[in-house]
């Protein structure tokens, strides 16, 4: 996420005083975004596929996921590397 994208989703405009988020708090919206996304958009075919429990096919399908979204520009790499599926 860009700090234009961040700034446009927490309502802050240019010249508005407060504070800027620092890199962290950036990277943690994307991982929270991430696993949202996640949750939304693909866990619910691999589980349909392998079930609930099979948390190696989520972890694989999350992995395969962030990959291809690293590849196509999407997420950073630095983001790539960092997030991870559960908060753990």
């Amino acid at each position: 996420m860009t700090f234009a994208e961040f700034a446009d989703k927490h309502g802050i405009t240019i010249g508005e005083a407060r504070a800027i988020p620092t890199r962290s708090e950036v990277i943690e919206e994307t991982e929270s975004d991430l696993r949202r996304r996640f949750i939304e958009e693909i866990q619910p075919h691999v589980i349909e596929q392998y079930g609930e429990s099979d948390t190696v096919a989520l972890n694989e399908a999350f992995n395969n996921w962030t990959d291809s979204l690293c590849k196509d520009g999407e997420i950073s790499e630095e983001a790539y590397n960092q997030v991870s599926r559960t908060d753990d």
